[in-house]
């Protein structure tokens, strides 16, 4: 989810990697539009701070639950949104021109972990970020019994193991994550994914 709902049709203003009048190069993107234009929290995550200063204006800084990144959100009309848990498409703040501002828009930067203004490889391009992007969903976990001696596979193969694999004895559990197709055995092309990512045949389980 982008974090303006006509993210692709506004105007650019300053954008990643230009110079500036104020400073050798811009660490995110400048996205034009009216005051009290509402922002929206792109994923569930956090927001980490929140206040004012000379340059950023009323700010909001935000973390998603997954990756490493830190999003500030810049120029808002009045204080964002305040520290604490937040939801995907919660409004965080509304576009406004405060700050190093000479217009309306909010100024996105994305950084790679801890916000280090002055290495530029430090950030990312909001213009290129994939703002649609959605992290997996973990897989449903099953216990599933060894019902008759089995040999732990790296893929769903009939091949003899290796030696030295492991074998899984009769009536040991193991937490299974998924169930696919592979080599047929005895007419059953079943095998079960283990959570570490090994495969067992399912003719010999119970799940």
């Amino acid at each position: 989810m982008k974090p303006l709902a006509n993210w692709d049709s506004l105007k650019n203003g300053y954008i990643f990697r230009e110079r500036t009048w104020y400073t050798r190069y811009h660490l995110g993107l400048d996205k034009m539009a009216p005051a009290w234009t509402p922002v929206y929290a792109p994923y569930d995550g956090r927001v980490v701070g929140s206040g004012k200063t000379a340059v950023q204006g009323n700010y909001v800084h935000y973390k998603p639950n997954h990756g490493n990144l830190i999003m500030r959100f810049m120029h808002l009309i009045q204080p964002g949104r305040q520290v604490g848990v937040v939801r995907k498409g919660d409004v965080i703040g509304y576009i406004g021109t405060t700050g190093m501002s000479t217009g309306n828009h909010l100024h996105v930067d994305i950084s790679k972990g801890a916000v280090n203004i002055y290495n530029i490889d430090n950030f990312i391009d909001p213009a290129t970020f994939n703002w649609d992007w959605e992290p997996a969903t973990p897989p449903t976990s099953f216990v599933v019994r060894v019902d008759r001696t089995a040999y732990v596979r790296s893929q769903p193969k009939t091949s003899a193991p290796l030696a030295g694999s492991q074998i899984l004895y009769t009536s040991t559990t193991f937490t299974g994550v998924d169930v696919v197709a592979g080599d047929t055995v005895s007419g059953n092309n079943k095998w079960v994914k283990s959570i570490k990512g090994n495969f067992i045949w399912s003719g010999n389980l119970s799940y």
